[in-house]
């Protein structure tokens, strides 16, 4: 019993404890009931709380975005073409080659005749040749001319008068031979004359010329009889 009721002493002691305020050397209570800023009313706050139902910012529309699809193909297209007109292509021009001057030399002898055929063939055709010279008395001769001694003509070897081209000993004419008419240039120790074939020479060699006294004597005295080497070309 003793034991129960020093108990319940101790409880009221406790109980009483805790039940009356420790003094503080500042009054809380007094700095609050006296604070100089307002209570902030929770039920009206100051600022505007934001309307989730209906915000200021437009919301994005995932549906029907602003800015439209790219397009990768189109873009590539034209990243290409823009690279393409960026840099055209270099063009590849081809220089011009020179072209090459053929000149002949002043020099060069260059063989003067009329044939047509532009042949060699008989070797006579082509000069220069190469033969005796020897003069004969004029007369009317193979081609049907009469010529005098004074005239400046010659007569060709049978040879070369028959086998001259186009012309046919045994059907032809021979006032019809082409070799008649012919001009040729004849020289002989630094000197040189101009003859017309118009004669035949029986005795004659294939290159040789047998000459008027006329033309004869242009290249020696006609005391010398025969001129040997005596060089001739065609000149018409």
């Amino acid at each position: 019993m003793r034991l129960f009721a020093t108990l319940l002493f101790a409880t009221s002691l406790i109980a009483s404890a805790f039940a009356r305020p420790i003094g503080v050397t500042t009054d809380l209570s007094a700095s609050c009931a006296n604070a100089t800023s307002s209570p902030v009313d929770t039920a009206n706050p100051t600022s505007s709380p934001v309307d989730t139902a209906n915000p200021t910012s437009s919301p994005v529309d995932t549906a029907n975005p602003t800015n439209p699809p790219v397009d990768i193909a189109k873009l590539t297209h034209r990243s290409t073409s823009v690279a393409s007109s960026t840099n055209p292509p270099v063009p590849t021009t081809t220089s011009p080659s020179a072209p090459i001057t053929t000149t002949t030399s002043s020099s060069a002898h260059i063989l003067t005749t009329t044939d047509s055929s532009a042949s060699c063939t008989p070797d006579f055709l082509c000069g220069p040749q190469y033969g005796d010279g020897t003069f004969y008395g004029t007369g009317l001769g193979a081609c049907g001319v009469t010529n005098k001694d004074t005239e400046f003509i010659v007569a060709v070897s049978h040879v070369l008068f028959d086998s001259y081209p186009g012309y046919n000993p045994t059907l032809d004419n021979p006032n019809n031979n082409t070799v008649c008419g012919r001009k040729i240039t004849a020289g002989y120790g630094g000197k040189s004359v101009i003859v017309t074939v118009t004669d035949r020479c029986g005795g004659c060699n294939e290159t040789s010329l047998d000459f008027s006294p006329a033309a004869f004597q242009v290249l020696a005295p006609e005391s010398v009889g025969r001129l040997h080497d005596v060089e001739w070309t065609w000149t018409s």
